[in-house]
């Protein structure tokens, strides 16, 4: 199906640019899905740098953000950001400090401007695999059964999940390995309840 950008074309964004360099319509709902996704983290990267004045990681957050911008169609934004990562790779704290706020700005109006097109089915599915895999390896491991528990471990293993998920997850293996049962359990109790804020 055919999706009507016509909004992101009246605010500015040069969505042809964007669909010739992502590829077709899907392909722009995953970079904009993508983008969207980032905003949290990279935020408070940018507002963490300015106000510790890292001016080194400022400047490659930025820089992350100029690309990721012009790609999805804000140019605008993209020149903001281009004009900070100069200002950061040259120490130009003035011009930082007038202009990281509206960049800031700018990046909450584009967030809240593409939230429509945001298709998290991918991760909302990968997410429901995940912790329907944890209540059942759970239950085998109060079960003290080994041999199941590892065989839902390996397919758990292979569900996409944030990485400190994954880390739980290492955790829990070493536990089973050692024969820790109580403790295993406990710490796929703490995954799942990671697995539920994520």
């Amino acid at each position: 199906m055919e999706q009507n950008f016509d909004i992101l074309r009246e605010k500015g964004l040069d969505v042809d640019a964007a669909l010739s360099f992502t590829g077709n319509d899907s392909r722009y709902i995953k970079a904009l899905t993508r983008y969207y996704n980032a905003y949290e983290k990279n935020s408070a990267r940018i507002k963490n740098s300015y106000d510790n004045k890292d001016y080194e990681d400022y400047t490659i957050i930025v820089h992350s953000l100029k690309s990721n911008s012009r790609m999805i169609g804000d140019n605008e934004l993209g020149d903001l950001a281009e004009k900070l990562q100069y200002a950061g790779q040259d120490k130009d704290v003035d011009l930082i400090e007038a202009e990281t706020e509206n960049l800031l700005t700018k990046y909450k109006e584009l967030v809240d401007l593409i939230e429509p097109f945001v298709d998290n089915s991918e991760e909302d599915r990968a997410k429901a695999d995940a912790l329907k895999l944890s209540n059942e390896l759970k239950s085998a491991i109060e079960d003290f059964d080994y041999n199941k528990s590892v065989e839902i471990y390996d397919k758990l293993s292979h569900v996409s999940m944030h990485a400190s998920n994954k880390m739980i997850l290492q955790g829990i293996k070493t536990k089973l390995d050692e024969f820790m049962y109580e403790e295993a359990a406990q710490a796929v109790g703490d995954l799942i309840i990671h697995l539920q804020g994520k």
